[in-house]
């Protein structure tokens, strides 16, 4: 055997194997993990049943009672335990009803929004309402305050809170006393705010025909000649004249009382210091 055939032989024994060219892998671009802000997507608790950023009220116990009152009222309700607030809660609904977008609609407040919230910093309670509630709530929210202020001098926030929130499901015991001043209207008579728009109308309406009584009065004794049968036809006239008015201001006062009644119902509430 030659001997380079035996050399080859050799070489090809000792030589590993060369394997082919690896290509690495390409490694895949980082994934940063999304972060969850609490209260992000709602930074004021516009939309929560309960907000209480704090923690001072038994969340559980409160978004239950809520949940029955917002139920009995057919409301939009939230509670709201607020911390430090510049100008008191009526300042603090002010700005909420500017940033919140479902609390405000038209000239005002939502119909059905009903807001419970305190401070106990500021020692202040308020409950607010929109003008589809006013039927249930003008003569009650005050009261439902009062039940929560109670509570709250004894630093019981979550039965205070409880006991609003039932306070507006029923209407005050009668032998309660509320000290706010009432809710007044555009519509109600400025010169007094304690008497009802239709006693006005009515008092007007007497007014009216005392007026046309003595007018006619008036004219049939200057108009008379002295003849009986004369006198007697003034008298008939003034009466049909009489009963004409009558009815026209009876029917006039009937029609203002009836618009008194349909007023448009506004939004009220309020807030009182405990």
């Amino acid at each position: 055997m030659a001997w380079w055939v035996v050399l080859g032989a050799a070489l090809a024994a000792t030589t590993p194997p060369t394997s082919p060219p690896t290509t690495a892998p390409a490694t895949p671009p980082a994934t940063v993990p999304a972060t969850t802000v609490p209260g992000a997507v709602d930074p004021l608790g516009c939309a929560a049943l309960v907000h209480d950023p704090s923690g001072e009220l038994d969340v559980g116990v409160v978004t239950a009672a809520a949940g029955r009152a917002a139920q009995a009222l057919g409301a939009d309700l939230h509670v709201r335990a607020e911390r430090d607030v510049d100008g008191g809660l009526d300042a603090r609904m002010v700005q909420l009803e500017a940033q919140c977008p479902t609390w405000w609609a038209g000239a005002d407040r939502a119909p059905e929004l009903v807001v419970v919230m305190y401070s106990s910093s500021d020692r202040e309670a308020s409950v607010f309402y929109g003008p589809g509630q006013s039927d249930d709530l003008e003569f009650r929210w005050e009261h439902a305050v009062d039940e929560m202020g109670a509570r709250f001098a004894d630093g019981d926030y979550t039965a205070g809170v409880v006991a609003g929130l039932d306070a507006l499901r029923e209407d005050a015991p009668t032998t309660y006393e509320p000290t706010a001043s009432p809710t007044h209207y555009d519509d109600d008579s400025p010169s007094s705010p304690g008497v009802p728009a239709v006693v006005w109308l009515a008092l007007i309406a007497l007014v009216a025909v005392a007026v046309v009584r003595v007018a006619s009065f008036l004219r049939t004794g200057e108009w008379s000649t002295g003849d009986g049968d004369s006198d007697e036809s003034s008298r008939h006239t003034s009466r049909r004249r009489m009963s004409s008015w009558s009815s026209s201001t009876s029917r006039q006062s009937s029609s203002s009382s009836s618009a008194s009644s349909t007023r448009p119902r506004r939004s009220g509430g309020g807030t009182k210091k405990w």
